[in-house]
Order: structure tokens, then C-alpha cells, then sequence
């Protein structure tokens, strides 16, 4: 099952001081193009970064990565000023060292719809075997990384010829609505069409409402034949490319 939640919403500023991970969030700003898309810090804090240093970052061990415009995210409305020692989100590939804290996220974020770590789908027990679980079957799991803390998680696997399920889209309360979950969609469509993907695939249920409108604005059509975990009622799919 994958969802986003609160795609489209924004929290109100903390009035309490934020931790490191959190003020990093305010370092998002519009980017050009994207980097290597397996370890990704794709909105810059002004004036950190050039577009030719992007450009040659999302070269490097020669992988070939299309050129994706960024939406403007702003948390809270704020950027970070240049030369902020605090860094944005990156998304970047799990390690075997991030499993614990994947594991407290997706469990954190399903008991908010009232649903149980490993009842109803047997892919959540597979988080605990990243990042093998995934690489080792042709697939690749990414996490948002905020100063050491894991705020969003993502995953696609291989489930048909030239289709890949989008998986374990998750993301902590203080990284909703502020362009994160389109960072990691748009990482793991652009590690698709490197590998000529056709189509893109999940399954989320119905209470995750915010989750669906995300999914529906991104070109995501109903397919309930993609429907793969038992306690899910809704199945999504999206053409990457025409059936040769």
C-alpha cells in the first residue's frame, strides 16, 4: 500500500523552536533541473547551488537523467537565506541502517487510519530486509533525510514485465504540504524511465483521501485490478510510455 498524506495542505509555523531536521524544511525553493536521482537534495537553499553543478551532479556514474521542472515548495511560506547552516531535505537511497526508522515511520503513519504494521499486507515485513528487499528483485526504496532524521519514505517493485508498484509513499506530519511527496514521486518516475518502465502501479485505501486527490492530480488513473494488499480498497496505475 502507498499513500501521501496531506499532499495539499500546509501547517502553521511552530512557535516552539524547531529542531535542526525541522528548520531545514525552510530551505525549499524553486529548482531547475534534477540531479542523480538515487541521492537527491533537489531543493537547494538560496543561492547553495548552480544550475551547472546541478547539471553535472546528475551525471555522475554515468547514468543518463532527464531534465524535471520543479514545483515551488515553501514551508511556511519561508525560504532559508544563503549561507543557512541548515540544509534541506535529501532524498536519497535507504541504507541497512535506516530500517529501524522506516520501520517507526510506516508504523507511526498507519495507526493514524487505524491500521496495524504487517495485517493486511505482507510488503510491510519487507522493510525490514532494506535495502536487499527491494535492490535485490530490481526495485529501489528511497527515504527523505532531514539532518540524520527520516521524514518520508518511498519505494517501487517489479511486479509485471515493464511495471513497477509505487510503494510505502509515507511522510511525517511536519513534511506534509510542502512539496516532499511530489520530490520522491518524481525520483522514482524518473528511476523508471531510465530503465524504459511502462507503467507505474499501487493500491492505498479510501480513508487516505488526501492520498488519492495527490495521486489523480498526477496522472494516476482507477485501476482496482492493481489492488494487492488485502486491506486495501482502491488501485491506481499510470502509463509511463506506449505498449511497443
Amino acid at each position: 500500500m502507498s499513500t501521501l498524506q496531506a499532499a495539499e495542505g500546509r501547517a502553521a509555523p511552530p512557535k516552539a523552536a524547531r529542531s535542526e531536521a525541522e528548520r531545514g524544511l525552510h530551505a525549499f525553493r524553486r529548482d531547475g533541473t534534477m540531479g542523480d536521482p538515487s541521492e537527491l537534495n533537489w531543493l537547494a537553499a538560496a543561492g547553495a547551488d548552480s544550475p551547472a553543478q546541478r547539471h553535472a551532479r546528475g551525471h555522475r556514474a554515468g547514468a543518463t537523467v532527464p531534465s524535471v521542472r520543479r514545483e515551488e515548495a515553501l514551508c511556511y511560506g519561508n525560504s532559508v537565506a544563503a549561507g543557512s547552516s541548515f540544509s534541506p531535505p535529501t532524498i536519497r537511497l535507504a541504507r541497512d541502517t535506516d530500517v529501524p526508522a522506516v520501520v517507526a515511520l510506516v508504523r507511526d503513519v498507519l495507526s493514524e487510519f487505524g491500521l496495524r504494521f504487517g495485517e493486511g499486507a505482507t510488503t510491510d515485513e519487507e522493510l525490514r530486509r532494506l535495502p536487499s528487499s527491494y535492490a535485490d528483485h530490481g526495485g529501489a526504496f528511497w527515504v527523505v533525510d532531514a539532518a540524520g532524521a527520516l521524514l518520508g519514505t518511498c519505494g517501487v517493485f517489479p511486479v509485471a514485465p515493464d511495471t513497477f508498484e509505487l510503494r510505502k509513499m509515507y511522510l511525517r506530519p511536519e513534511a506534509r504540504g510542502v512539496g516532499l511527496g511530489k520530490g520522491l514521486l518524481e525520483t522514482s518516475l524518473a528511476w523508471l524511465r531510465v530503465r524504459n518502465a511502462r507503467r507505474m502501479v499501487l493500491d492505498t485505501t479510501e480513508q487516505m483521501d488526501r492520498a488519492i486527490a495527490f495521486y489523480e492530480s498526477n496522472g494516476f488513473v482507477r485501476d482496482d485490478t492493481q489492488r494487492r494488499g488485502a486491506r486495501c480498497s482502491r488501485g491506481y496505475s499510470k502509463e509511463l510510455r506506449l505498449p511497443t
